[in-house]
């Protein structure tokens, strides 16, 4: 395949990935219209998290992992250390996420997306670069790019929106 090919596909790919990630929040909003603050606490079954507990964990999630990609960015091949991480359950219990309200941290939310967007699109070769991430469940170090980071927060907001819209139909919201 010609060498302006493969680059055209890569443009396009990091375009539309830039695009879906980007518009991550809009969906989110999309799936939080019209809900009452006490239809956040809503779960689908008892002892599962509420929905008010998903946006909080999705965007702690995607706050803690935004960190990753502008180390890559800013220092490629350095290490992520995850290795403080006590794990959701806990992490959702110290940071109470059962009893904060969402409004601030779906706006940390679009701050970030954006933020990070302007710097997929300002830096350099900005999809290459990675980080070797190490963790509990990979001790001795992974390498992973910008753009399976990017990737990675994707869908993992997909799949929360997703799991609030099963809870919303769940209760007929």
């Amino acid at each position: 395949m010609p060498e302006n090919t493969r680059l055209s596909r890569m443009v396009v790919h990091a375009k539309e990935a830039l695009d879906r990630y980007v518009s991550g929040p809009d969906e989110l909003e999309a799936a939080l219209a019209g809900l009452s603050e006490s239809d956040l606490d809503l779960s689908r079954a008892p002892g599962e998290w509420t929905i008010r507990q998903i946006v909080h964990h999705l965007v702690d999630g995607d706050d803690t992992w935004s960190q990753a990609i502008k180390m890559a960015l800013g220092a490629s091949g350095c290490t992520f250390d995850l290795s403080w991480y006590p794990g959701n359950d806990p992490w959702a219990s110290e940071l109470d996420y059962a009893g904060r309200a969402i409004e601030p941290v779906v706006a940390l939310l679009r701050a970030h997306r954006s933020c990070i967007a302007q710097l997929l699109e300002r830096v350099p070769d900005s999809w290459q670069h990675h980080v070797v991430l190490m963790a509990p469940w990979v001790p001795q170090g992974q390498q992973m790019r910008v753009d399976a980071l990017v990737s990675l927060l994707t869908e993992h907001g997909t799949e929360h929106v997703e799991e609030i819209q099963r809870v919303r139909e769940q209760h007929g919201l």
